[in-house]
């Protein structure tokens, strides 16, 4: 199996559980959902990137679990995201700033990532992951509770 393959099957498994996460969250709660997501990302986030190091037979196991769980993340942040704010904020640019954010972030955790992995410390996509999962799970602990009532 080559590579483009494997980032094909890697995509898709994480297209197709994004769609009904957006039900599960709506049947479930989306705070729920992005939990289980989250916990999920941690412990097999950090089976891939051991997988990865170790060279691993079992790494394409290990991806597409954690595909699953990082669906279940993408497929419900946006719209809980959204949900933590007035409909006027939301008008007024919420998805400009999303994008941006993004951006800035995204580019840093590589740069980050690329650095230390140059540096000899091959598991710092590893921390940084971990690092971010756990800010977002305190974050997202603390906002549940004040959730805008008139943006549900």
């Amino acid at each position: 199996v080559d590579n483009s393959n494997i980032t094909l099957l890697s995509l898709f498994v994480f297209s197709l559980v994004c769609i009904p996460a957006g039900y599960l969250a709506d049947k479930f709660n989306a705070f729920i959902i992005l939990l289980i997501g989250s916990f999920g990302l941690m412990i097999f986030g950090s089976c891939f990137y051991l997988a990865i190091v170790n060279h691993s037979p079992y790494l394409i196991y290990v991806m597409l679990i954690n595909n699953i769980f990082m669906g279940l993340i993408v497929g419900v942040a946006s719209n809980y995201a959204s949900m933590l704010f007035s409909p006027s904020v939301r008008a007024s640019g919420l998805g400009f700033s999303y994008n941006v954010t993004f951006a800035v972030f995204n580019g840093a955790f590589l740069a980050i990532a690329s650095y230390g992995v140059a540096e000899g410390y091959m598991l710092m996509p590893l921390y940084l992951s971990l690092g971010v999962v756990v800010s977002a799970i305190i974050i997202l602990t603390f906002l549940k509770d004040t959730l805008n009532k008139e943006a549900i």
